[in-house]
């Protein structure tokens, strides 16, 4: 239904129209109980008329007025008048993220800004089982000062998982940077072709864009939601370690630049066997002079393998001699064999930068350390 300029729904009076999308119109109203200005989402028939429909959106309205973020606006109430069924939501002033992909390509350093916000709102929606479904540049608002303000869209269609918001975030973070759509098309049915055949055109990316955000893109746009990124706080912190000012040398003001890991013969990487205490401390006494030692404990976090691969000393060094286990020479980045769906591979680990990740996920394995 559109509404007219002048149109009462309660106590909003309508003043125009400022968006249209799959779920309703969305119409720039005043509150006139309160006194302020409210966006009105007025739902569409098909919603308004099922009773099991209504329900269910009752129920996820409810759920939705209890988030509570900076960059989810925020939803007042459900306003039924004269049979429609309207969402009254915060007005939110500004352009949408679509709008300003209209332009051109979003600056990298902007890009990466806007997408840990993004990527903010969706793990406060994820964390109350909110599924987003509809994320989109357009239903993503850019407030002049720089906050980003997400819509709040309830659940419809057929029951996924927070991984489809992940998609979505990806292909927004490659369109913001590209310029365009990670899957172009003239009509839905080519898009969804699209979807389905082909991959982005990575090309499109720009020079600038830091090679860890094109593996963090690439791996939210997996097809497989298998193998997709299961978690929007993985792609929150992975964003937050690609954005991270370099750290400078107070003295000098030189970049200073953590060493590459080097993953070389298992003789030369030390605690080999960290698993095996006895071949650790052989190990120490043989590198180094003899000092005391004291013990601790990590707890590992495995995600996204299924599980470490553990056992006895000859079962960590598979065929070719590489070790199951090893440190970095710096000593903050672990590399493990880890078996996920049936496969042996290998996986990094940053013990500094990754440990909230560690609290998240439920697959960990206690390793008995020396120090």
């Amino acid at each position: 239904m559109s509404l007219t300029p002048g149109t009462r729904l309660g106590s909003f009076e309508i003043a125009a129209l400022i968006g249209v999308g799959g779920m309703g119109e969305v119409y720039r109203a005043t509150d006139t109980s309160l006194k302020r200005q409210v966006a009105i989402k007025v739902l569409p028939q098909s919603v308004s008329g099922v009773p099991d429909r209504l329900a269910r959106f009752q129920r996820e309205a409810e759920a939705l007025a209890s988030l509570n973020h900076q960059n989810i606006a925020q939803i007042y109430g459900l306003e039924k008048s004269d049979g429609a069924i309207s969402l009254v939501m915060e007005l939110v002033d500004g352009p949408t993220l679509a709008d300003r992909i209209a332009h051109g390509a979003v600056a990298v350093d902007e890009a990466l800004r806007i997408a840990k916000q993004i990527a903010a709102a969706l793990e406060a929606a994820h964390e109350r089982g909110i599924i987003h479904r509809d994320l989109k540049p357009a239903n993503i608002k850019l407030r002049p000062d720089g906050t980003v303000k997400m819509s709040p869209e309830q659940a419809r269609g057929k029951p996924v998982d927070q991984r489809a918001d992940i998609w979505a975030f990806g292909c927004v973070l490659f369109e913001m940077l590209a310029g365009r759509r990670a899957f172009g098309g003239d009509e839905v049915p080519d898009v969804l072709a699209n979807v389905l055949a082909r991959d982005p055109e990575w090309r499109a990316l720009p020079a600038a864009t830091p090679p860890a955000v094109r593996r963090l893109i690439a791996r939210c746009l997996t097809k497989d939601p298998r193998e997709r990124l299961h978690h929007i706080a993985d792609v929150r912190l992975d964003l937050q370690e690609a954005h991270a000012p370099a750290a400078a040398d107070d003295a000098t003001g030189t970049v200073a630049r953590s060493p590459k890991p080097s993953w070389v013969t298992p003789a030369a990487i030390f605690g080999i066997g960290a698993l095996a205490t006895g071949l650790v401390a052989g190990a120490m006494v043989w590198r180094h002079p003899p000092a005391a030692v004291s013990a601790m404990r990590l707890t590992l976090d495995a995600a996204p393998a299924d599980e470490i691969t553990t056992g006895s000393v000859l079962d960590m060094l598979p065929a070719g001699g590489r070790p199951a286990l090893a440190w970095s020479p710096g000593g903050q980045t672990l590399a493990f064999i880890g078996t996920r769906l049936g496969r042996s591979q290998i996986y990094l680990r940053d013990l500094l930068g990754r440990s909230e990740v560690a609290r998240r996920h439920p697959r960990r394995a206690d390793l008995g350390l020396l120090a």
